[in-house]
């Protein structure tokens, strides 16, 4: 199989909106939250406070800063993964008739699954062949790498 190399432009527009969705969604929800607990209702919050002093401005802009230098590096790792979706090397799809919608709900719920591990003994293979056989039809797990962590494409 050829890989399907992803190109600058392509890049930078994965880039752009990954970065920009992750910079909406923060400031949305982080917003928000500043919004009506440090602000609206500040006063109806305080006696659940950890600590009694409120931070200085500059300690809230440093925050920002490393919640927007994570935004960044996020959406750095956004552009890879589209990359490697592109090259073959994933296995995320975008049809949900593909495997139907139990699997959208139940299979990435999984590895929180108690009954989930992360190891290579037999249990697993047990427990991963169990859910493979009934979400897609497949007799086969997915690869397990030698240290205990289930692959989610093949090298």
């Amino acid at each position: 199989m050829q890989a399907a190399l992803i190109t600058p432009t392509q890049a930078g527009l994965v880039y752009a909106a990954d970065l920009l969705m992750l910079l909406l969604r923060y400031g949305l929800f982080a917003g928000v939250a500043y919004w009506v607990f440090w602000r609206w209702k500040k006063a109806r919050w305080q006696h659940r406070r950890i600590q009694p002093r409120f931070p200085e401005a500059k300690h809230i802009r440093t925050e920002i800063r490393y919640s927007i230098l994570t935004c960044l590096i996020f959406a750095a790792v956004g552009v890879c993964i589209f990359a490697a979706r592109q090259a073959g090397y994933t296995r995320i799809y975008t049809s949900i008739g593909q495997y139907g919608w139990p699997y959208v709900g139940v299979v990435p719920s999984l590895p929180f699954s108690p009954t989930t591990r992360i190891s290579t003994g037999p249990t697993d293979l047990c427990t991963c062949r169990a859910y493979t056989i009934m979400f897609t039809g497949y007799t086969t797990c997915p690869r397990i790498h030698p240290r205990g962590l289930r692959l989610p494409f093949t090298p």
